[in-house]
């Protein structure tokens, strides 16, 4: 009998609710069980006021996930700063957590970005007004502060020229050396990654008759980015910003359609998706040629199939 369910869910002759139930069954507490694995890791050692920041934005739910993440980094290049954005979930526990296991890491609070916001009347009303502007269903709004984190806090905390934002579903399994080459060339422009199909979700005429000078990107990823402060000013984020609160019909479905829109107004690079992957579901796995080629993994589906704690098992043992 058990048998003939894996076939139906195989098939995809199942309704899909079953299948994301079945894959939570099977795989959501092996996923965890590994990531708390990371604990029995030794620290790694983060760079202190480096000319390169990377900014996480971590829930507490997240934080096993986020620290392998980190460490994956640094075991390849040590001379980052690291920067993490709570949601309002951690606890004093929580930070010292983080603490033990990133060395040097700066914390940012809601609270903290909160009071620094209201010191530039225009960024806090801009803030408080974009909490409104998502258009996602109502079960995704516990989501909102991270978003907004996200789109507003990575300029106004950081002191570095060179920016990194990182997902915590990421694992890097080998040296990412374009980052490297990115880190030591200013003339570099931004990057970002990109998915192995299209992912624009609003209609492009539309959002070029709202940003006349910006570059529909089809294909974009905001789970990895970096960007120089000279290169994507704040005052361009906060323009976008500002555009898209006056004009409700572009559909914003997070922190990424933001970022998009950002990026298409300048010259950027575009990291090689075989190299850089990102997998949603068994789909992308099968559209990736060659796994062994990739850097690193991005996981948006978490434990579904299995993959995700594979590979983390694998990471966390190279760091034992």
């Amino acid at each position: 009998m058990f048998s003939d369910i894996k076939n139906l869910i195989k098939e995809k002759r199942l309704p899909y609710s079953w299948t994301l139930r079945y894959h939570k069954w099977r795989y959501l507490g092996e996923l965890r069980a590994t990531l708390h694995s990371v604990r029995e890791t030794p620290p790694q050692v983060a760079a202190i006021n480096s000319q390169t920041e990377l900014h996480l934005q971590i829930c507490q739910y997240d934080i096993d996930m986020a620290i392998l993440a980190i460490k994956s980094l640094l075991r390849f290049n040590s001379d980052i700063s690291v920067i993490i954005h709570d949601d309002n979930t951690f606890t004093d526990d929580d930070f010292d957590l983080v603490s033990k296991h990133i060395t040097n890491v700066v914390f940012y609070r809601v609270s903290e970005a909160e009071q620094k916001s209201k010191q530039d009347e225009e960024v806090w009303q801009l803030r408080q007004a974009f909490h409104k502007r998502f258009d996602f269903e109502a079960r995704f709004n516990s989501r909102i502060q991270s978003r907004i984190n996200k789109i507003f806090d990575i300029h106004a905390y950081s002191e570095a020229e060179n920016i990194l934002y990182l997902d915590s579903d990421i694992i890097f399994t080998k040296e990412p050396t374009e980052l490297r080459t990115w880190m030591a060339d200013p003339s570099k422009k931004p990057f970002h990654t990109e998915p192995p199909i299209q992912n624009v979700l609003t209609d492009p005429e539309g959002m070029v008759a709202v940003f006349p000078d910006m570059e529909v990107i089809k294909n974009f990823n905001s789970g990895f980015f970096g960007f120089r402060k000279s290169q994507i000013p704040y005052s361009l984020m906060l323009g976008v910003v500002k555009k898209l609160l006056d004009n409700r019909q572009i559909k914003i479905f997070g922190d990424e359609s933001v970022w998009r829109i950002v990026y298409g107004h300048v010259q950027r690079d575009v990291l090689d998706c075989s190299r850089y992957p990102l997998f949603g579901n068994k789909q992308h796995y099968q559209l990736l040629n060659d796994v062994e080629k990739s850097v690193y993994m991005h996981f948006i589906y978490k434990h579904q199939y299995g993959h995700y704690a594979r590979e983390a098992a694998k990471v966390i043992n190279e760091l034992m």
